[in-house]
């Protein structure tokens, strides 16, 4: 007869079971907070790389709970908006072809009025001879000529950018790797320390 049983026979199963869950759920949302903060440090570092370490500040993460236990605990990494059209910068250094206006570089950045083509975000090939090159405040921007008010694309200059662009999807895949395990890691542990055995 095990430990566990003998004291389900006494009735104190039901509190080794809500111990452990709790257990459960503080090393769930632990691991989850955790993970999302080394994701952001990651972003962090590769814009600071890219010689735009001021725009660091900008990528931040989101955890629910903020604190205690939850066994569907999850977190959010994201960068607040550069502008007021809403890029933000791990959009800037993540993504766009290059395009060359007057001999200077750019890098092009697609808005959400330039659509889509299937699954894919539309490119200025899709889009060629629906739209037009127009100065704007901070560079340029690609607008469309029936629309000009709607801009498809935003053009940011590749001297801004320097060292590269940011591999998001290089940072996930690290930073997600192995948390079932690290949390089933965490339990035992918490477990452990509180003198669970079930």
């Amino acid at each position: 007869m095990s430990w566990a049983f003998s004291q389900a026979i006494r009735g104190n199963l039901s509190a080794q079971l809500a111990s452990d869950l709790k257990s459960g759920g503080y090393a769930s949302a632990a691991v989850v907070r955790r993970r999302a903060s080394a994701a952001k440090r990651a972003l962090r570092s590769q814009l600071v790389a890219t010689r735009l370490g001021k725009l660091q500040n900008l990528v931040t993460s989101q955890a629910t709970p903020a604190r205690g236990p939850s066994l569907d605990a999850h977190a959010e990494v994201f960068a607040r908006p550069l502008n007021s059209r809403g890029i933000d910068p791990l959009t800037v250094f993540s993504e766009g072809a290059t395009v060359t206006v007057n001999g200077t570089q750019f890098l092009v950045i697609w808005e959400p009025a330039a659509g889509r083509v299937g699954t894919r975000r539309s490119t200025l090939q899709d889009l060629a001879g629906q739209v037009k090159l127009k100065r704007s405040r901070s560079g340029f921007v690609v607008v469309f000529t029936n629309d000009p008010r709607r801009i498809a694309f935003t053009l940011v200059p590749v001297a801004h950018i320097r060292g590269g662009r940011v591999d998001v999807d290089a940072v996930v895949a690290k930073t997600g790797s192995g948390i079932e395990d690290e949390i089933a890691f965490d339990w035992e542990r918490r477990d452990a320390r509180a003198g669970i055995v079930i």
